[in-house]
């Protein structure tokens, strides 16, 4: 029985199942540890999508992609086959 004042750490693949697939995901992961980090995991990430995805600023554009004209795409961002 956890003490007054501990508190058990809240595990996000407790709670969503795909979390170990995710490409950002570590084992031990806390929802406020993945928001620290998010910045840090998505360039990681980033680095293992291959040549498939070209690169336009911090924009990752897969070669299939189709965006049309006037869409916006936040100031980091993925766009993958089939998105949208």
């Amino acid at each position: 029985m956890a003490r007054q004042g501990a508190f058990l750490p809240i595990l996000i693949a407790q709670y969503v199942a795909g979390w170990p697939a995710c490409p950002v995901a570590t084992a031990d992961d806390t929802p406020w540890a993945a928001a620290t980090d998010a910045p840090e995991r998505i360039r990681a990430a980033v680095t293992r999508l291959g040549a498939k995805f070209d690169i336009i600023g911090k924009i990752h554009i897969n070669h299939s992609a189709i965006i049309e004209r006037g869409v916006c795409v936040p100031r980091l961002g993925l766009v993958d086959q089939g998105a949208g």
